[in-house]
C-alpha cells in the first residue's frame, strides 16, 4: 500500500492482493520505520466515511 499526502488530501494506492485482503478481512495496515519512530497507516471498510488520527509522534525529524 502506498499513501500520498498532499495539502488537504490523502490518497491510498492498493495492489490487487491488498484489495483482496481488504475485502476478505476488512482492513489492511502498513508500518514505515524512521529510525526509532514508526508511522502506521490503515485502510478499513466501514459503513460510512470516518477519518481519525492517533499520532504517537506528530513530527518526524
Amino acid at each position: 500500500m502506498k499513501i500520498r499526502i498532499k495539502g488537504n488530501s490523502i490518497r491510498f494506492r492498493l495492489t490487487q492482493s491488498e484489495v483482496k485482503q481488504l475485502s476478505e478481512t476488512g482492513s489492511i495496515m502498513e508500518t514505515t520505520e524512521f529510525g526509532p519512530s514508526k508511522f502506521q497507516y490503515q485502510a478499513k471498510l466501514m459503513p460510512s466515511i470516518k477519518i481519525s488520527r492517533h499520532p504517537t509522534r506528530t513530527t518526524l525529524s
